[in-house]
């Protein structure tokens, strides 16, 4: 079975869980990356603001196929209670193109 892991990480901890689960399985992995600056008090706030009104904010297009994995594991921070909007971006704008999908996230 085919699979890939995606995550967005601000901080380094989702990175670490994903990179874990991609070992595990045997899996790819990719990063997200969001083109605005997220680093820092100031880069939390305004992320923090983009999540609780579920805004989207502007990824690096993502080049890989997806079609040629069975299943993706998305793995995303909770922000205000949600996905970060680098994550909900790549979901908005590559829903169509996803096969079966798994997810986990990490908080605090």
């Amino acid at each position: 079975m085919k699979l890939l892991v995606v995550y967005y990480s601000r901080t380094g901890r989702t990175r670490r869980i994903a990179e874990e689960i991609a070992q595990k399985l045997s899996a790819n992995i990719e990063e997200i990356i969001d083109i605005q600056q997220r680093s820092g008090p100031v880069g939390f706030i305004h992320g923090g603001r983009q999540a609780k009104k579920k805004d989207l904010t502007e990824i690096k297009p993502y080049l890989k196929e997806l079609s040629k994995y069975e299943i993706v594991i998305i793995g995303t921070p909770i922000w205000y209670l949600t996905m970060a909007p680098a994550i909900r971006t790549f979901l908005h704008q590559y829903k169509n193109l996803l096969p079966q999908v798994a997810f986990f996230y990490t908080y605090g």
